[in-house]
């Protein structure tokens, strides 16, 4: 019952530190054997790459409660003390406070370690010992870390953000350059005295229709010596569900005997079409020999699911 009493009083102590305001305080206070006055502190320790790992001193002192105060919360089981000889009552946290209480002063040149680790993964080493003038009531503790932010801190998900998308526009800046390069190549390997080696064309194709609650509409299809790209829209038009092409289907004719033809590619707009929202298809194909009109079959298969969608008589 005692034990909790003066746990009590050291809360509201520490409370009404707190409530001071931002601005560091002091003030005096006078030890148990009332010979001394040691002046009541509160502070705010920055930590940023340059002190980072070090020992941050903290004072405590008889009589006195000492609030360690974070901007993040502690994590749970993240308070490790090593107070062998038990000379403080058990450290008290509640999310960003932690609140350390001495049963005495601390002898001279003694020295206890305290770590604490954050939500994020930061570990902050301090080392306790009593000062003859004065005494830590509050410690404001910022952590501003770059370099050596841990892995979860918000710091260093920024910097991977912005590292991913430096690489990200890098590789769209790029992208341009690259498909030229590709179709130069694929012109050099052409053999010029093939009617198709130059042939580049562009129609409109109409083909509408809704199932699986897609709407699917064929819009335009390009030749490019021997290859063809069909431009596609696809509607989501379920209300709860995104969809996922997982891959596309063509073949020539609709009979049980048709050929299914080569696609060289199928890309997407986005990688998950939420609902209720439009993308652009481009599928790329080997395109067939044109001897004869064909109508073909087009198929959009869904990813991990069944609302998949076959078009046919698509004329191409």
């Amino acid at each position: 019952m005692v034990h909790r009493k003066m746990c009590s009083l050291f809360v509201l102590l520490s409370l009404s530190t707190a409530a001071a305001g931002s601005k560091s305080t002091s003030s005096s206070i006078v030890v148990a054997n009332g010979s001394k006055q040691r002046e009541l502190k509160r502070t705010t320790l920055t930590i940023t790459d340059e002190n980072a790992g070090k020992y941050y001193d903290v004072h405590v002192a008889f009589g006195t409660a000492t609030t360690l105060a974070f901007q993040q919360g502690i994590r749970d089981k993240g308070v490790t003390f090593a107070d062998v000889k038990q000379r403080f009552y058990t450290p008290q946290i509640n999310d960003k406070l932690l609140l350390i209480v001495p049963k005495s002063d601390l002898a001279k040149n003694e020295v206890l370690e305290l770590t604490v680790q954050l939500a994020d993964g930061t570990i902050l080493p301090f080392k306790l010992s009593t000062a003859p003038n004065d005494v830590d009531g509050q410690i404001d503790v910022v952590v501003n870390l770059q370099k050596r932010a841990a892995p979860e801190s918000i710091g260093a998900l920024k910097e991977q953000l912005e590292t991913v998308q430096s690489e990200l526009d890098e590789c769209k800046a790029g992208a341009a350059g690259v498909g030229i390069e590709k179709l130069g190549a694929l012109l050099l390997a052409q053999d010029l005295s093939k009617p198709q080696t130059f042939l580049a064309e562009r129609h409109h194709v109409h083909k509408l229709d809704k199932q699986s609650k897609l709407l699917v509409e064929a819009k335009v299809l390009y030749r490019l010596i021997d290859t063809s790209y069909l431009v596609l829209t696809v509607e989501n038009r379920d209300s709860s569900k995104p969809w996922v092409m997982e891959r596309a289907k063509l073949s020539v004719g609709g009979s049980d005997s048709s050929q299914e033809v080569k696609i060289l590619s199928a890309q997407t707009e986005v990688v998950s079409l939420p609902p209720r929202e439009l993308e652009k298809v481009v599928i790329a194909f080997e395109t067939p020999a044109r001897e004869a009109a064909h109508s073909f079959v087009l198929e959009l298969l869904e990813k991990g699911g069944n609302r998949h969608v076959k078009l046919e008589d698509v004329s191409l």
